[in-house]
């Protein structure tokens, strides 16, 4: 294993990390909206450490769909191991294109999720396929007059802009603080592994957050 190929994909799980924080982040704040548009508010005080082991369970869980959905680019960087620029090229603007495509379907299922619980006041599930054997029109119709179609559709694509600009810019940046001792990065990298492993399964122990 040479030192400047595991630079490669070192360089590119960085910026694979830095796109998990700006979705994590963003998963978080549709968490805090959830809150505010239909929590309790006079139950932080009497329920203060559950409602942040609250959040912090629901950051773990937000942390397992997104790096299942990240699970390909991750296997991708794992090509950076070849020396070959052109191919580092090609691989870089797949990523990039896959993140910004996929985190953009996470946001819509974002609002989609928290419209569907102000009707039946429970998550997504798969009860939402069930309006195709419904009266389709009167569906929409009344998704139309019952929630903001356009207010959400104009955030969403908002979103998307600042996801495109800010997944773009960590792509396009190759700033990396390299090691030049190879030892450190090898122990970086099976680091690497083993808390992207933990984390999709929500847990460090035995049993997964499932469980």
């Amino acid at each position: 294993m040479e030192n400047t190929t595991l630079n490669y994909v070192l360089k590119q799980n960085y910026k694979l990390f830095k796109t998990f924080f700006f979705t994590a982040f963003i998963f978080s704040l549709f968490r805090i909206l959830y809150f505010l548009r239909f929590g309790e508010f006079n139950s932080i005080s009497e329920y203060s450490f559950d409602f942040f082991k609250a959040f912090f369970i629901g950051f773990r869980l937000d942390t397992i769909t997104i790096l299942y959905v990240f699970s390909l680019v991750f296997l991708i960087n794992f090509f950076f191991f070849i020396k070959n620029k052109k191919l580092h090229s090609i691989l870089n603007k797949i990523s990039k294109i896959y993140l910004i495509s996929f985190i953009s379907i996470l946001i819509l299922f974002l609002f989609t999720d928290q419209e569907y619980y102000t009707y039946f006041q429970q998550h997504i599930n798969i009860m939402v396929f069930g309006f195709i054997e419904d009266d389709t029109q009167a569906v929409l119709k009344s998704m139309w007059t019952d929630h903001p179609i356009i207010i959400i559709l104009i955030i969403w694509l908002a979103l998307i802009f600042i996801t495109y600009k800010v997944v773009t810019k960590i792509y396009a940046n190759n700033f990396f603080i390299k090691s030049k001792i190879i030892y450190i990065n090898i122990i970086i990298f099976i680091a690497y592994i083993f808390l992207y492993a933990s984390s999709i399964r929500g847990s460090f122990g035995v049993f997964p957050l499932f469980n």
